[in-house]
């Protein structure tokens, strides 16, 4: 079941914390539980006032995230603008503050209007050969959402199934992928459905990159299927690099030992961060064949299952806190 599987974790008995967080829906297998196992975790329910968070703000605190598992988070708490004064006025750090949206139609959105970046975008009009994928809208098909009562998804904005997207997924254990002349008219009318260009690549490559702050974490796999899926024994290799080995990287005059493909992956991902304004997350990225990376899911509450308690990715990751 959802409900046990995604549990609010209990609070520390910690009177003091470095870093806190308040969460919803999150359990000891994210991201966030790896990096942080020592955190003050605060549970927060939909139309909690943010007086309430700042009751519970432990001392000594110097980092905050906001870690909600959800698309649409603007609405989540009651007077958000309160907590995040509150925050300032004892000289917290903020992290995602200020990402409250992670809806494919926007990420696509702002790449497409963002010089420099690739959208995946796509028309009714265009080939009617071209390979377009059918995505759900909303992070994790909008399943955790789905959990809450009715007036609390009118809080955050959350619409239900509709009956179209239900059949759509039901039909499919993956993303439909279909020329674009066996799209039905219907679902490019349908605001749950968003529907895309099929990057693929002849290597079958794929990339998920993790971000804090101005450290990038990429993982480069090779992963067979349509739908790229990092799971458990995939073979991958893992790079590190701060923003500014980056901008070394790519001064005039220098030879870069950075491969052009992981450059411009990286530098696709820190235009993003600039224009989607988040601070921790995970991007989901794939090439087509003339390397041109494109950004096709961000999720800000990333999930760590599979990568092991010991994994360097942590350490780095970590080391973006002095």
């Amino acid at each position: 079941m959802l409900s046990q599987l995604f549990r609010a974790p209990r609070p520390t008995p910690l009177l003091t914390a470095r870093v806190a967080s308040c969460e919803w829906q999150t359990e000891d297998t994210f991201l966030i539980a790896r990096l942080f196992p020592d955190r003050c975790p605060i549970p927060v329910e939909p139309g909690e006032h943010a007086r309430q968070v700042l009751k519970r703000l432990p001392s000594g605190l110097q980092y905050f995230f906001f870690h909600l598992n959800g698309t649409f988070t603007a609405d989540f708490l009651e007077s958000r603008e309160l907590l995040l004064a509150g925050l300032r006025e004892r000289g917290v750090v903020t992290l995602n503050a200020e990402i409250t949206d992670i809806s494919k139609s926007l990420l696509q959105k702002i790449c497409l209007l963002t010089a420099g970046l690739h959208s995946t975008l796509a028309s009714r009009e265009g080939d009617p050969a071209e390979l377009l994928i059918a995505k759900t809208n909303l992070n994790y098909a909008g399943k955790i959402e789905a959990l809450l009562t009715s007036r609390q998804q009118r809080r955050i904005g959350f619409s239900p199934q509709s009956r179209l997207m239900d059949s759509v997924l039901s039909r499919v254990q993956e993303y439909p992928v279909l020329p674009r002349r066996e799209i039905p008219a219907d679902w490019w009318q349908e605001p749950q459905i968003v529907i895309e260009r099929f990057i693929s690549n002849s290597d079958e490559r794929f990339y998920r990159i993790h971000v804090l702050r101005d450290r990038i974490s990429i993982t480069d796999a090779i992963v067979p299927g349509v739908v790229k899926k990092l799971a458990g024994g995939i073979k991958a290799k893992h790079h590190y690099f701060t923003y500014a080995q980056l901008d070394a990287a790519t001064s005039p005059g220098t030879s870069p030992a950075i491969s052009p493909v992981l450059l411009n992956v990286a530098g696709q991902t820190r235009l993003l961060q600039r224009h989607l304004h988040f601070d921790f997350a995970a991007i989901d990225a794939v090439v087509d064949d003339s390397a041109n990376p494109y950004l096709i899911d961000v999720n800000i509450t990333p999930w760590a299952g599979h990568t092991r308690f010991d994994h360097p990715m942590f350490e780095f990751l970590r080391s973006a806190f002095p």
